[in-house]
């Protein structure tokens, strides 16, 4: 009966650790949706949850249109971080940016990666390994992405 009883509290603890985990993302996810594009839309800032869906369609269609020997679950998985890092760092837009901007970009972005890491790497490894992945282009899928 004891054995029981410490498994109920065992699995109650678990339960509560992963839903305050799952609040946590969640929280951090929320904030990346509503953070405003550099880039215009219909006449106001697109936000980083329209531009990641957007990018989701085209490169997953794209890809299983015309390179089928690449993995779209990965792509899709890459296109949905591919931005994640500026839910701390917010947008710029490189294609207008000086070369000071890209390298400020470059290193705010680098602080935001280390930010995620710290909030969400402990309780979301392969969240972070995947962030981590795309930001370093590290296979076929992920530069196909960028």
């Amino acid at each position: 009966m004891t054995n029981q009883s410490t498994n109920l509290e065992y699995t109650q603890t678990s339960i509560e650790q992963r839903v305050d985990e799952l609040s946590v993302l969640s929280e951090v996810v929320y904030q990346f949706i509503d953070v405003k594009r550099a880039t215009m839309r219909h006449g106001r800032y697109e936000t980083d949850g329209e531009h990641t869906l957007h990018l989701q369609m085209l490169a997953t269609s794209y890809a299983a249109e015309y390179y089928p020997q690449l993995d779209s679950g990965k792509i899709a998985r890459y296109a949905m971080v591919h931005d994640f890092v500026e839910v701390f760092a917010g947008d710029v837009n490189s294609l207008t940016a000086t070369p000071e901007q890209l390298a400020t970009k470059g290193l705010t972005e680098k602080i935001a990666f280390d930010r995620l890491q710290r909030e969400l790497g402990p309780a979301w490894p392969s969240l972070m390994g995947l962030v981590h992945d795309y930001e370093l282009l590290k296979d076929a899928e992920a530069r196909f992405v960028k």
